[in-house]
């Protein structure tokens, strides 16, 4: 059927692009472990630094493959929608990057119909996000908040912080598979699923999502 040709094509064209995406950390580790072997005997602080190289690009292959699992997972997985306490669930996520240094401010009493795993992979994603692209020398500052719905039985949730700030093109595209910021190419940050997989989520769960600047930025 044209349903299920449209499917295998956009499995293939996925298929391809996660392969893209693993063959440069992929190389990175065969290189690193390269260096390391050379350079372990002569030089054992070069040798670590090769092995901690190697290290890096092997969690961020692992970060990859991650994200790709629980991005195929969720869309074509079931979801098990059940009453949630949405403020308990934000400040379970906060509290892992309160630890780290971020500022989360929780404005958030509110119930929600929802599966609450991926409820937590939504807004765990989505501090994680804002923790990422904080301002330089600043810690990061996060406020999740809850406003009215013109929509009967829904609830609009925003997610805000003081971050480096999205350009409105980037708005447009960010929540594409293997989309990333100009900034986020550049640094290498992140997978290119994190918000796709969020999507995903809100969709699933017949809502929308979207991104723009605010007054901080």
């Amino acid at each position: 059927s044209t349903a299920d040709h449209m499917r295998h094509r956009e499995l293939e064209s996925f298929a391809g692009d996660v392969a893209h995406d693993l063959k440069g950390p992929l190389t990175a580790v065969a290189l690193w472990m390269d260096t390391a072997d050379s350079e372990a005997q002569a030089d054992i602080d070069a040798g670590r630094h090769a092995l901690h190289r190697a290290r890096q690009a092997s969690l961020r292959m692992a970060a990859i493959i991650e994200d790709c699992l629980a991005y195929t997972t969720t869309r074509a997985g079931i979801i098990r929608p059940r009453d949630v306490d949405l403020g308990d669930v934000v400040r379970e996520v906060a509290s892992v990057y309160e630890s780290r240094g971020a500022v989360v401010d929780v404005a958030v009493d509110e119930t929600v119909r929802a599966d609450p795993t991926l409820v937590r992979r939504l807004m765990g994603n989505l501090i994680g996000n804002a923790v990422k692209y904080a301002r330089p020398g600043t810690e990061p500052w996060i406020r999740v908040s809850v406003e009215p719905h013109d929509r009967p039985g829904w609830s609009r949730v925003l997610v805000a912080d003081r971050g480096i700030g999205i350009d409105d093109a980037d708005a447009e595209t960010i929540f594409d598979k293997f989309a990333r910021t100009a900034q986020g190419s550049a640094t290498g940050e992140g997978t290119g699923l994190g918000l796709a997989l969020c999507r995903s989520i809100v969709r699933r769960h017949r809502g929308a999502i979207r991104a723009y600047r605010n007054s901080w930025g």
